[in-house]
């Protein structure tokens, strides 16, 4: 209830009174607090970040979820501050969606790159519904921030290995083909009669080493695809691993000296020993070793070190071949990865034998890893294995 009074104009003895029943505006002005206080509590109960503007589209409201991600001062981003939390390449695309909702009153959805308090920006999806009233006008626009960045990075991993797929399976239809065309062009000759004796040899020559390497092709996949279904089964047993490493350098001999590489070997003289797969490991240094040889330029250079470090024996394989970009390191070790560079390609290979290499390290307790100071600079491979591992 409001009540007031006022005398007559002229008179001290007269006047006027009025009492006017306002229980309805109060009752309504402490409704809209308690909606307001509710609203307040829903938005801080979320764990999205939500934000509100006015009919115009000025900022008013953030909870506190978009100060805990922005790091921002609180009200710092009222009006039209928010923009510069977006990615430089975002904003304009940005800001004209939300100029259109604006004017239609459409729902506002777009994905950008929201600026952490990290300093890293991040995926996000933004939303935001327009709230109206009886009448239909906008009154408030409500919205909120999802971080999708988890979503997003899977996403374009998943794409990149679906590129990296496809592009193994074009160059895995080239790798067979290439043996392929000669030891049916042999066999033609053959079947045809009309090779001489002493040509016979040469030919036969010519099918086996072809139908050889058709065979590593279709081994090498195989072993992926054990690998991948968890299909390995080990020969486990106490080794010296110096052994395993020199009959891998055995198998690449013919490829260092057709290419006249200069390897310098340092190994301990001492046993170092490990419970491992022996062929398997030779299988490993066998890769590491002719990626070494295959991506090294004629007359260059191979250092190969190996010793015991702690629990651990690490072995160490340096070129100074093509090297790698950062961007590839950065997905050296995944399957059917393959690096861009032009050099990198006429050399061959179907992006699985990283791959497999780092799966037959980690079987074994160990880890690989891989670092180049860029292209044409050389590559280095460490590999540790622990030393006799004993597996229960």
């Amino acid at each position: 209830m409001f009540a007031a009074a006022a005398n007559n104009p002229g008179s001290a003895d007269t006047g006027i009174g009025y009492a006017i029943d306002i229980s309805q505006l109060a009752d309504t002005e402490q409704a809209f607090k308690e909606s307001e206080a509710k609203f307040r509590a829903i938005a801080e109960a979320m764990p999205q970040m939500v934000w509100s503007t006015r009919p115009d589209g000025y900022h008013d409201y953030y909870n506190t979820r978009w100060y805990e991600f922005t790091g921002v001062k609180t009200g710092s981003t009222d009006g039209e501050g928010w923009n510069n939390l977006f990615h430089p390449d975002d904003r304009e695309r940005a800001w004209k969606r939300w100029q259109h909702s604006l004017e239609t009153g459409d729902i506002y959805e777009i994905e950008y790159r929201l600026r952490h308090h990290s300093g890293a920006y991040l995926w996000v999806l933004g939303r935001a519904l327009p709230i109206r009233d009886n009448s239909g006008a906008v009154v408030r626009w409500m919205g909120t921030c999802t971080d999708i960045n988890d979503f997003k990075l899977a996403q374009e991993r998943l794409r990149l290995s679906d590129q990296r797929k496809d592009h193994f399976l074009a160059v895995l239809s080239h790798e067979l083909r290439n043996p392929l065309a000669p030891i049916i062009s042999a066999a033609e000759l053959i079947t045809k009669g009309n090779v001489p004796l002493h040509k016979v040899k040469e030919v036969g020559s010519i099918i086996l080493r072809q139908g050889d390497h058709m065979s590593s092709l279709i081994e090498e996949l195989q072993d992926i695809s054990r690998v991948s279904a968890g299909r390995v089964e080990l020969n486990w047993q106490t080794m010296d691993l110096r052994q395993a490493l020199y009959r891998a350098l055995e198998q690449i001999r013919p490829l260092i000296e057709r290419k006249q590489h200069l390897v310098s070997i340092h190994i301990e003289k001492q046993e170092l020993p490990v419970y491992a797969d022996e062929r398997r490991l030779v299988q490993v240094f066998g890769n590491v070793l002719k990626n070494a040889a295959k991506y090294t330029s004629s007359g260059g250079r191979i250092d190969i070190k190996a010793m015991r470090v702690d629990d651990m024996v690490e072995v160490e394989i340096q070129d100074n071949g093509i090297g790698m970009s950062e961007e590839f390191l950065e997905h050296a070790f995944d399957l059917f990865a393959q690096s861009s560079d032009a050099a990198s390609h006429s050399e061959g290979g179907l992006g699985i034998g990283l791959a497999l290499v780092r799966s037959l390290v980690e079987l074994h307790g160990g880890c690989i890893t891989a670092s180049s100071p860029g292209r044409s600079l050389g590559s280095k491979f460490v590999v540790t294995i622990p030393i006799q591992r004993v597996v229960e």
